[in-house]
C-alpha cells in the first residue's frame, strides 16, 4: 500500500511475517531483518537473538515460517510438524 491507498500510515511498523513456537518468537520483517526470541529465556522478548543463535535452529524456524506461509489445507500440517533442533540457547 501507498499514499494513495486510504488505510496508508507512513509512521506504521514495517511489514513482517512470524512464526511462534512454545520455545522461540521467529521474526523476519520485508527489509530481510530477522529477530529470534528465546520464549523461555526472555519471555518479554528483550533480547533479540537472531545474530547469536545457532545457524542450524534459524535455518529451520525460516524454513517452517516459509512452509506455513505457503501451505494450505493438509499441507499445512506437515509445515506445522517441522522438527526443530534442540538447541541450547
Amino acid at each position: 500500500s501507498g499514499p494513495d491507498d486510504p488505510d496508508f500510515q507512513p509512521d506504521a511498523p514495517p511489514q513482517f511475517s512470524a512464526l511462534r513456537t512454545p520455545d522461540w518468537l521467529f521474526v523476519v520483517y520485508r527489509t530481510g531483518e530477522r529477530e529470534l526470541y528465546d520464549l523461555n529465556a526472555d519471555p518479554n522478548e528483550m533480547d533479540n537473538i537472531a545474530s547469536t543463535a545457532d545457524t542450524k535452529l534459524v535455518a529451520n524456524l525460516y524454513s517452517q515460517l516459509q512452509a506455513m506461509r505457503t501451505c494450505a489445507g493438509e499441507s499445512c500440517r506437515t509445515a506445522d510438524a517441522i522438527v526443530l533442533p534442540d538447541v541450547a540457547s
